[in-house]
């Protein structure tokens, strides 16, 4: 591993944990609710492992792929390690985009939200006892296409600054 591939490592993993510890007030994987009869909390479960554990994934070996033959010292190139950071904090628009898809409200039901459920909807008493009826706004009151555009945004500028910079 070269001086870029080890600082992106370490801004990556240290960026991710503190994305991944702020994301347990969404109840993502909400198995137990999942396991007795939610589909919503089933979808948010699957969901989740997409944009938190699948795609940052990808984007870390993408990332380490691109520095790979990159012999830049770090004590020699600030600006590569300037945009090196960039991209190990891009992470956080995949979390925002994610974010933003557990703040889609239901079409037919504004009050509600997409990938959660209300307990009146769940047949099962366990499941009653488990169900989400809140969803993000009571955490955060963000609406979906802001967030969404913010995430995207976030990226962009992340790489961009990593691509002008390396």
């Amino acid at each position: 591993m070269n001086d870029l591939q080890g600082l992106f490592s370490v801004v990556f993993g240290i960026y991710f944990a503190a994305t991944v510890g702020a994301i347990g007030r969404f109840r993502v994987f909400d198995t137990t609710a999942a396991m007795a009869g939610d589909l919503r909390a089933a979808l948010r479960t699957l969901a989740g492992i997409l944009f938190l554990d699948v795609l940052p994934f990808l984007y870390y070996l993408g990332v380490l792929s691109l520095l790979r033959d990159n012999p830049t010292r770090l004590a020699e190139a600030w600006t590569s390690g300037f945009g090196v950071l960039f991209a190990g904090l891009g992470g956080f628009g995949i979390y925002r985009v994610f974010a933003a898809l557990l703040m889609v409200r239901r079409p037919s039901k504004p009050d509600r939200f997409l990938l959660y459920s209300h307990p009146d909807e769940l047949r099962t008493k366990v499941s009653k006892e488990h169900a989400s009826p809140y969803g993000p706004d009571k955490v955060l009151p963000w609406e979906s296409l802001p967030a969404f555009l913010g995430g995207v945004v976030w990226l962009g500028m992340c790489l961009a600054i990593f691509f002008g910079a390396t």
